[in-house]
């Protein structure tokens, strides 16, 4: 459902495994929408007897293995997290602004780096002290 690695992979009544957070923001989704429409399996589309959902211990510990051979996947999350967290950071800047169509604007190709840039920091910095900080921590290991 996310495209992202799962942390929490759960099983639904139906067998489908899906990361917990997805899953569980599927259902609330469904059950927030007027009128009432049935929960249902976001990849079967068939209705849900039961919406319990059971821990995949054995797939959990499989991914963290794999993940733990391939720091890379550590180091692309932690960029994505820098990323995240610099788009944040300029929507609250332009929030502040006083200009209502600033936090639009902050999501606009080519201005996030114009933003960093004005204010002494660049985007690539930042992802890469976040890769040497992923390198250090894998080396404490």
């Amino acid at each position: 459902m996310t495209t992202e690695i799962m942390k929490d992979p759960v099983v639904t009544h139906d067998g489908q495994v899906y990361e917990r957070s997805a899953v569980n923001e599927w259902f609330r989704s469904r059950r927030s929408q007027r009128p009432p429409v049935p929960i249902t399996s976001p990849s079967t589309g068939l209705a849900l007897p039961s919406l319990a959902l059971t821990p995949e211990e054995p797939l959990r510990r499989a991914i963290e293995e794999y993940v733990a051979a391939r720091p890379e996947l550590a180091r692309r999350e932690l960029d994505l997290i820098s990323l995240q967290k610099v788009v944040e950071t300029l929507e609250q800047d332009f929030r502040g602004s006083g200009d209502p169509s600033a936090a639009s604007k902050a999501t606009q190709p080519g201005r996030i780096r114009t933003k960093a840039r004005s204010r002494g920091s660049n985007i690539s910095t930042v992802a890469k002290t976040r890769r040497q900080n992923c390198h250090c921590l894998n080396a404490s290991r």
